[in-house]
């Protein structure tokens, strides 16, 4: 059986993945582990208070899914540490996980939305695919999904690992880029990666969509509201031209309008 974590800090706006979370549990055949992370310090209680913080973990997931713990399906972890980053991946690591979800702050009076500290840092470090659920967001089975690319060739493989992902769905999943170069240029690298994907990845429902602007959040931000994406996808760059610096400020730190709905990331391996 796989895996589905969520990591919680018991605040509020972590409320929106962790019933995320639960909706995704029977649609994988997954364990739900609810996962947190605290610092109990040295000395003898510390044993007792591992043991409080659980039960104040149990408590709110029973608080916000509306049944009694012993009723939920789902386990719970408490892990004493004073990294909370590190803590997780070191959790994670060693398991079959899907994914690892974790909330992400309700908009501002400016209508932008921030991630929580936490979730930007482990969007930034994890080695494995994390979902990043807006404040108030309420889970829906994924119809169509978002992959913004900028022609990475290792996007190839995380497509592949985002197929997998959605397999339980048989979601549509649109290939966006957002281009300033000309048309012919731009139309000439689709014709490649679209060869390329389709010579590595078996899955009928890929479209492929290039948006000439200027304006790259814009233009995304536009998009998803008119399509009605359920979920934005894309790859954390560790390289940082031009381009993959401004996605990974307006899409992954920023993420404006896009982040109306959840933010799936993976982390550049290559």
């Amino acid at each position: 059986m796989e895996k589905i974590i969520y990591a919680t800090n018991f605040s509020k706006d972590s409320v929106a993945a962790l019933k995320y979370s639960y909706g995704l549990r029977k649609l994988y055949n997954a364990e739900v582990i609810v996962l947190h992370v605290f610092d109990a310090e040295s000395g003898s209680d510390k044993k007792t208070k591992i043991i409080d913080k659980r039960k104040e973990l149990e408590d709110f997931c029973s608080l916000h899914l509306g049944e009694k713990y012993d009723d939920l399906d789902l386990s719970v972890s408490v892990i004493n540490g004073s990294d909370v980053v590190p803590e997780i991946i070191n959790f994670v690591r060693d398991l079959d996980v899907r994914l690892l979800l974790m909330g992400a702050c309700k908009p501002n009076p400016l209508n932008e939305l921030l991630l929580l500290d936490t979730t930007k840092e482990m969007i930034s470090k994890a080695p494995f695919p994390v979902l990043a659920v807006p404040h108030e967001f309420k889970f829906k089975i994924p119809e169509k999904i978002l992959y913004s690319t900028d022609f990475d060739e290792e996007d190839v493989y995380h497509i592949l690992e985002l197929t997998k992902i959605l397999a339980p769905f048989s979601a549509e999943i649109t290939i966006l880029h957002v281009s300033k170069e000309k048309e012919e240029k731009t139309s000439s690298l689709l014709v490649w990666f679209k060869d390329l994907i389709e010579e590595k990845i078996d899955y009928d429902k890929i479209l492929y969509k290039i948006i000439y602007s200027d304006d790259m959040v814009d233009s995304l931000k536009t998009y998803v509201d008119e399509v009605d994406i359920d979920i934005v996808a894309m790859l954390e760059r560790g390289k940082k031209t031009e381009l993959t610096k401004i996605l990974h400020r307006d899409l992954v730190k920023r993420m404006q309008a896009c982040m109306k709905v959840p933010l799936l990331s993976f982390k550049k391996k290559y």
